[in-house]
């Protein structure tokens, strides 16, 4: 205990230390024990005596990981560590209506660059992520795979727009939102360059408006209505439908 006082200064400082640290814990965590690779072969060793999973399984396993350190985890933690209810981390329906339509305008630009985007090839090899032959498209799996995809952005916006940044207010006020927007971005390292410098602008706009609305819940909406159109067209350009 005396150390404690030695090194932290106040209990707002242990509990800042404290969320810290679970942040960097669950980023590290989805980044080596949940990615789709790593869950697949941990679910199909125990249950199914080894078999070699498929691509399929893979990116939902993927799109569980999130859930499970991005969403379940960190909600846990704010419940039994800092004994929050869901609203305090952004889990509220009550939205006012005037940053409904903020949100419909900004889905109204978005889209419009979103079919621009979906002409470059690189965009096509990128999306899905759920990857389709060609000549086969199982809408029974896409339908499986668009739903584990949205309980994913649930994930994300949660972790990123709900707990980090509801959570960091109490120690920077607003300027919380872009301490949230460093990790958001470079969680997009890896896919097309404009989608990561994109990323930076979209995690500024959504955290000061999660943070001005109390809500998760227009963001997590518009995000995922972005990401199945860019599946969408990216199916369409390839010539899928």
């Amino acid at each position: 205990m005396l150390m404690l006082k030695q090194w932290f200064k106040s209990k707002s400082e242990i509990k800042l230390t404290s969320l810290i640290c679970f942040i960097c814990l669950m980023l590290t965590f989805k980044e080596y024990l949940g990615s789709g690779e790593q869950l697949a072969s941990i679910f199909f060793d125990f249950f199914l005596n080894g078999s070699h999973p498929e691509h399929y399984h893979r990116m939902l396993s993927w799109a569980a990981g999130c859930v499970i350190f991005y969403f379940l985890l960190p909600l846990l933690f704010s419940r039994l560590v800092f004994r929050q209810n869901v609203a305090q981390t952004g889990l509220s329906l009550n939205v006012p209506k005037q940053h409904i339509r903020i949100y419909l305008l900004m889905l109204l630009i978005v889209i419009p660059l979103v079919v621009v985007a979906s002409f470059n090839a690189h965009f096509q090899a990128t999306y899905p992520f759920y990857y389709f032959p060609k000549g086969d498209f199982p809408m029974q799996r896409f339908i499986v795979w668009e739903v584990f995809y949205l309980l994913q952005f649930v994930g994300v916006e949660y972790f990123f727009r709900g707990f980090i940044l509801f959570n960091c207010k109490q120690f920077f006020n607003e300027n919380a939102v872009y301490i949230s927007v460093i990790p958001y971005c470079m969680i997009h390292f890896g896919k097309p360059m404009p989608e990561t410098i994109a990323a930076i602008i979209a995690g500024i706009f959504l955290g000061k408006m999660a943070l001005r609305s109390g809500s998760i819940l227009p963001g997590t909406i518009l995000h995922y209505t972005v990401a199945i159109s860019m599946d969408l067209l990216s199916l369409w350009q390839q010539g899928y439908f």
